[in-house]
């Protein structure tokens, strides 16, 4: 049986911890999830509390003999109607393997501040 856990208002660290030293063998932009190399499905999901939101939308890079090495935050200017708005980019030693982009609006620090992460462990 899975084990799943919701890790909420994911950042950078969150990334790195579940990431580095796994291989992507599958990404689905569509479905915004991405599979490792130990099973493990990261499926970022869309964050909606309150008067905040935040969405998140996944770019697909070369996953061709990839090993995860660094995840590098990017801000991002501010846009009317998403006023924050940051790139998380995961690399395999140089490369750009994919991007995870997140947009939206926390309007007050209470609210949530990122979008959230299912974390499916076989």
């Amino acid at each position: 049986m899975p084990k799943v856990e919701t890790i909420r208002d994911v950042t950078r660290t969150d990334l790195e911890k579940l990431l580095i030293g796994h291989k992507i063998v599958d990404l689905n932009e569509d479905d915004k999830t991405i599979i490792l190399d130990n099973g493990t499905q990261l499926t970022f999901e869309d964050a909606d509390e309150c008067c905040a939101w935040f969405e998140a939308e996944l770019k697909k890079g070369n996953l061709v003999d990839n090993m995860v090495t660094a995840v590098k935050y990017e801000q991002l200017e501010p846009q009317k109607g998403c006023p924050d708005r940051f790139t998380l980019h995961i690399l395999a030693v140089d490369e750009n393997i994919c991007d995870v982009g997140v947009y939206g609006n926390s309007t007050s620090g209470y609210y949530c501040q990122s979008v959230s992460l299912k974390v499916k462990r076989h």
